[in-house]
């Protein structure tokens, strides 16, 4: 059973502790002034029943060495700097928010459940799937595995292969095979995007080297990928390729790469990972037009963490 790992629009990942501060440019990327402190002197996540006042701009696990209490559910931080914790929500379990962060989907008893945290209401989600929920672009559809559940009429359709994500035209599923007509080991992903009902819209290829990490843009018609120097001692990402047709040079401050595209939050700009001196893990959305991340990003110690939108 695959309850923990990627989704899109949210990840789960093992990174490092919140820090309150604003980082100076040449010690590390820009950090939110309002996010929480370290998780020792974070105050008490609240139990959140009925509705949310805020939207979640993003949720996490603390770390705790004996894996109890606090640890044994997801957290979450509205937009409005409260904290909050789910009653029914496993720590054990994947839990997923939507892009807008007013709706979480995750494993609750026997199967998926949809909590729309504006309004409080839990509904049983009717798919049979296990794999990593994916919330569409605007929230009305959820992709699990081979099915997408229309939530909002519970309508469930079937897709011709698994979910990767979604563009605003549809989801994107992915099949990978060797290429036949590239001398050595090489292989092709060939992308479908499909309607949320299963229609084929458009189906295009990208050679396996680019796409295991490769992320669709909103529009579905650009395809961002890391390239990266290997060296004895390290993997730096030297630049972002975008469709092939034009690179993006990060420009981070010293010691910074980025390990990770974890989504398009526009046409122009990136969710990403980046990893810093002293093992320093970051979250920040990098503009392409001009290779810098933006202010508003997350630094965290010790943390499980799922990341919403950041900008």
């Amino acid at each position: 059973m695959i309850r923990r790992g990627l989704a899109a629009g949210v990840l789960v990942i093992a990174a490092w502790v919140v820090l309150p501060v604003w980082q100076p440019q040449d010690q590390g990327p820009p950090m939110a002034r309002s996010m929480p402190g370290v998780t020792a002197t974070l105050p008490p996540a609240t139990e959140l029943r009925g509705p949310a006042p805020a939207p979640m701009r993003y949720a996490y696990q603390p770390e705790c060495p004996d894996q109890s209490g606090p640890c044994l559910r997801w957290h979450l931080v509205s937009t409005g700097g409260e904290q909050w914790w789910l009653p029914g929500a496993s720590g054990e379990d994947t839990f997923v928010l939507s892009d807008d962060g007013t709706r979480a989907a995750y494993w609750r008893g026997k199967g998926y459940v949809l909590h729309d945290l504006m309004t409080g209401t839990v509904t049983p989600l009717p798919v049979r799937g296990e794999q990593e929920p994916i919330f569409s672009l605007d929230g009305r559809h959820l992709a699990v595995g081979r099915e997408v559940a229309d939530l909002a009429t519970g309508r469930v359709h079937r897709l011709n292969g698994e979910a990767r994500g979604w563009t605003s035209s549809g989801v994107i599923t992915s099949t990978l095979k060797p290429d036949d007509r590239t001398p050595g080991q090489v292989s092709v992903t060939f992308f479908t995007v499909s309607s949320p009902e299963g229609r084929r819209l458009r189906r295009f290829t990208a050679p396996g080297d680019l796409s295991s990490d490769g992320v669709l843009s909103p529009s579905g018609r650009q395809f961002a990928t890391l390239t990266r120097e290997v060296t004895p001692t390290s993997v730096t990402t030297t630049s972002i390729l975008i469709s092939r047709e034009r690179s993006v040079t990060p420009r981070l401050p010293t010691g910074w790469t980025i390990t990770a595209i974890l989504r398009w939050t526009g046409e122009d700009t990136l969710l990403v990972r980046l990893r810093g001196p002293l093992s320093r893990i970051a979250y920040n959305v990098v503009d392409l037009t001009t290779g810098r991340p933006l202010p508003g990003g997350v630094e965290e110690r010790g943390l499980s963490t799922v990341i919403g939108r950041l900008d």
